[in-house]
């Protein structure tokens, strides 16, 4: 169920970023910790919808923030339910809640506030 619960999030993702014409926006769909540890691209934006459940969710922010997965001014945008308060994160930005749908926002230093 929820792989297939996957599949038509990334389905639809994939549909309005090709409606939008974004052709520099990218769909990963696949396990986030993994993700983290071997990719050796940036970003500007990175979106996670990781399981609620995940044991590993309250080190996530973490994990991105000193991943190379952000390009300077980076946004991490976190999907996670109501159970979670990252505003004490040195890179929080933002909550945002929609009924049980929560969304934090952190955005990476850029290279001149990390050298101030």
């Amino acid at each position: 169920m929820a792989v297939e619960r996957d599949r038509q999030h990334f389905a639809h993702i994939s549909r309005m970023l090709r409606d939008l014409g974004d052709a520099a926006a990218s769909v990963i769909c696949g396990d986030a910790l993994r993700f983290i540890s071997r990719c050796r691209r940036s970003f500007d934006l990175v979106f996670a919808d990781p399981p609620y459940a995940l044991a590993e969710l309250p080190e996530l922010p973490d994990s991105v923030m000193q991943s190379a997965l952000l390009d300077d001014g980076g946004l991490f945008v976190l999907e996670h339910g109501k159970d979670y308060d990252f505003s004490s994160h040195p890179m929080f930005v933002e909550h945002r809640a929609y009924g049980s749908v929560n969304f934090t926002f952190f955005r990476q230093a850029s290279s001149d506030e990390r050298d101030a």
